[in-house]
């Protein structure tokens, strides 16, 4: 598996994902409509002056009670705080819409370290937001976060804590009803997927599965199979087995031909109550439990800018699969 980021012009003869958008091309479109999107790359450095940035709301606190502790982070993180040489930037990895989580964590920094913090701007319709994220985060001594359950809600917290263990980044979390620092102690995660796609649709599908597996580092295990209308009954479930015992996630690639394709349907039937990220190449309804996510043009985003949020998608949910399997809890029904 490669580096997450890694090789973003490594494949020169590789088909690109296909840019379609609603702008014409003439000017970047700003991103307002979807929190997956919201994660830019204009990062503005400050320095810790010791001012404490805003306390949260009393209901937030409340929310934060189980904090480092709950399950989510338990036996993840060193049991003493943080007290080595702090880096002189660090990332600040947070959920935009809980910025008091920001506040928090620079209000803990210790005086004089640099913090980068991403903000919000315009994003072309060739432009992949993770890639300027990744490239921060690899410029950055460290990244820290809160380890809070709303932090938890965010879809771009746990990728961008992967790609910094990828670059061999020091992860420090904040416990805040404490206000220190805890290092993670864990791996970077294995992102398993199976995916699903008809023939009619190849031309589409192996330019994303090329960029997740080649430039994001995740691990399509039946990438090499070929389209679901071309492989066999035995090996599509065999996949799908290896996956869920993984904790990894399916993706079915929908479009007007899958929707009528018999082995498609045949493919999915065998996922029974599973939840399946449908990525949607066209409106088509879903079947099923579904995890949707958009690929076609839409509300001002091109399907490059889309398939960043599959992606960043597939990392929250393959963590809380994992997260879940190690407590002995099965999430599949």
């Amino acid at each position: 598996m490669s580096d997450t980021g890694q090789g973003e012009n490594a494949h020169p003869t590789r088909p690109a994902i296909p840019v379609v958008d609603q702008t014409g091309g003439a000017s970047p479109v700003e991103v307002l409509g979807d929190s997956l999107v919201r994660r830019t790359a204009n990062m503005v450095p400050y320095k810790n002056a010791g001012r404490f940035l805003g306390d949260a709301p009393e209901d937030e606190n409340k929310r934060r009670v189980r904090s480092a502790h709950s399950l989510m982070w338990r036996g993840l993180y060193c049991d003493e705080p943080f007290t080595g040489t702090w880096p002189d930037t660090v990332f600040v990895s947070y959920m935009f819409e809980a910025p008091e989580t920001r506040d928090r964590i620079v209000s803990a920094l210790p005086l004089g370290v640099t913090y980068w913090v991403p903000t919000e701007e315009l994003v072309g319709p060739k432009d992949l937001v993770s890639t300027a994220i990744i490239a921060r985060i690899r410029g950055s001594g460290a990244l820290v976060f809160s380890a809070d359950p709303v932090t938890w809600a965010s879809w771009w917290v746990p990728f961008e804590c992967d790609v910094a263990l990828r670059a061999g980044k020091p992860v420090l979390a904040l416990d805040p009803p404490e206000g220190r620092f805890y290092e993670y102690l864990g791996s970077p995660l294995d992102v398993p997927t199976v995916a699903f796609w008809v023939a009619a649709d190849e031309s589409q599908v192996l330019p994303i599965l090329h960029h997740m597996v080649d430039d994001r580092g995740i691990r399509v295990v039946n990438l090499t199979d070929g389209p679901t209308d071309k492989t066999s009954g035995n090996r599509r479930k065999k996949m799908l087995r290896m996956v869920w015992d993984q904790g990894g996630y399916p993706v079915a690639f929908w479009s007007r031909a899958a929707f009528t394709s018999q082995a498609m349907r045949d493919c999915l039937s065998l996922a029974g109550r599973v939840t399946i990220m449908y990525a949607h190449l066209e409106p088509v309804p879903s079947p099923g439990p579904m995890a949707p996510q958009q690929l076609y043009p839409g509300n001002g985003l091109s399907t490059v800018n889309l398939v960043d949020n599959m992606i960043v998608a597939l990392h929250w949910l393959c963590r809380r699969n994992q997260l879940e399997l190690s407590a002995g809890r099965s999430r599949y029904l």
